[in-house]
């Protein structure tokens, strides 16, 4: 597409990918606004309109592609998740949960887009209450062994603050309001590095969970971990750390765990690079990991 020569002429001349898609967010969002003034309706009843039309099962993408979003084939990759994130902040009864499911269904076949579908998706679960079991392993004599599993966050958790990364201005930007919540989400910029989301527990021994989000069945294959990323990602990952420890007044020991949240990886394909070395969090969707060693498994903390 388009847009994806776009990104990397914008990538030649300095800018970050991330910088980008946000870049790329915003000229969706003013499409949506430009169309909706041409229409004389409000925003939300455009997305309205074009949330009932793409759910249609006659849905040919005309209101997509009147608006200049895509052609007479669907939106694809990551701009088409953009597109229901817009839809759904204009139109905030839409269950954007069930919304994203329901074309994962239908694009599971185009692996681009089921993918920027899948992190959507696994995002708005964690915004939902939703939890996913993961197992703590440990390197030893060259073997990974699982330590013990817990549940990201704790499924006794009622109320998880939300908040949003704002990268450039180095601070974090409070989205919900649930202040007596010991764990907080953070989301992150589109295409950050390395992670898709972050959780943080506040307790009396903070944690924070730096997560990636893959459809691979073979998740370490294509992607960096914390230890075997490049040397500008660490940068960026280490700004992100001490804008969090800044913000929730953290001292520097609070732990830190790489997460892989790997849905479709079956069995025992949870052997990260060589060069990874710490400890890490695994999460596949089906059981292939053996139990913690000595261990029954338990769930994290309950408040």
């Amino acid at each position: 597409m388009g847009y994806i020569a776009e990104m990397f002429f914008e990538m030649s001349k300095g800018r970050s990918i991330s910088q980008y898609m946000s870049s790329l967010s915003g000229r969706i969002n003013k499409v949506i606004v430009s169309t909706a003034a041409r229409r004389n309706i409000s925003n939300g009843d455009l997305c309205k309109d074009w949330s009932n039309e793409i759910k249609s099962v006659h849905n040919r993408w005309q209101c997509l592609c009147d608006a200049g979003l895509c052609g007479s084939s669907p939106p694809r990759g990551v701009i088409f998740s953009l597109i229901i994130e817009w839809l759904c902040i204009y139109v905030p009864e839409e269950d954007i949960l069930s919304l994203v499911q329901r074309f994962r269904s239908k694009f599971q076949t185009d692996p681009g887009l089921d993918g920027c579908l899948l992190e959507l998706e696994e995002i708005c679960k964690l915004k939902s209450r939703h939890s996913f079991q993961a197992s703590l392993l440990t390197l030893r004599r060259s073997n990974w062994i699982v330590e013990e599993c817990i549940d990201l966050p704790p499924r006794s958790l009622d109320l998880l603050a939300i908040f949003l990364y704002v990268e450039d201005n180095s601070f974090l930007e409070k989205i919900s309001n649930p202040d007596r919540s010991q764990w907080k989400m953070i989301l992150l910029p589109i295409a950050f590095d390395v992670i898709d989301v972050v959780l943080v527990d506040l307790s009396s021994s903070p944690v924070i969970y730096g997560i990636q989000i893959t459809r691979s069945v073979k998740p370490f294959a294509k992607h960096h971990t914390f230890d075997t990323c490049t040397a500008r990602s660490k940068t960026r990952l280490e700004k992100l750390w001490s804008v969090i420890l800044k913000h929730f007044q953290l001292v520097d020991i609070t732990k830190k765990f790489f997460v892989m949240r790997a849905p479709n990886c079956a069995f025992d394909v949870f052997s990260p690079p060589p060069g990874h070395l710490s400890n890490y969090y695994f999460s596949p969707s089906i059981e292939g990991l053996p139990a913690p060693l000595g261990k029954k498994r338990r769930t994290a903390r309950k408040f």
